[in-house]
């Protein structure tokens, strides 16, 4: 993209800081998004690796999803103490439903490998991101 506005501040030449809006120049934005789905269940022939009991590859799901960001700077400035280094964060999460799909169990670790990044950047400053945190629960259907 080009022509990119942007808040500007600067010194004027009695010392006082002043802001001002303007082109700040050019930006470039990239970026990827992907889905992979393999059936590692389907493989598993039913029945000979667990004689016990009933397996339905239908009623299990686990998902891993990535979030990989590249370096940035929180203000139009560039300034170094607004450098937001890149990051990569990974989530994992499993469901195991019941009885015909009518009863689940659902879990889930947020920030898997407990990676340090910066969640939200406000004119206030930079938030960092929560570490690694897990969830868990029951889906009931009526």
């Amino acid at each position: 993209m080009n022509d990119q506005v942007g808040e500007i501040t600067g010194v004027n030449s009695a010392g006082a800081t002043f802001t001002t809006t303007q082109n700040v120049g050019d930006a470039r934005y990239a970026g990827l998004e992907a889905a992979v789905e393999l059936g590692l269940l389907g493989m598993i022939n039913g029945g000979t690796e667990s004689p016990y009991g009933r397996f339905y590859k239908d009623d299990v799901k686990v998902g891993l999803i990535g979030n990989l960001v590249d370096d940035s700077f929180a203000d139009a400035n560039n300034t170094p103490s607004h450098f937001i280094p890149a990051y990569t964060v990974w989530d994992l999460t499993a469901e195991v439903k019941f009885l015909n799909g009518r009863l689940g169990v659902f879990a889930g670790i947020k920030n898997l490998f407990d990676e340090d990044f910066y969640a939200e950047i406000r004119d206030e400053g930079i938030v960092p991101a929560y570490r690694r945190n897990c969830y868990g629960g029951l889906s009931v259907k009526f």
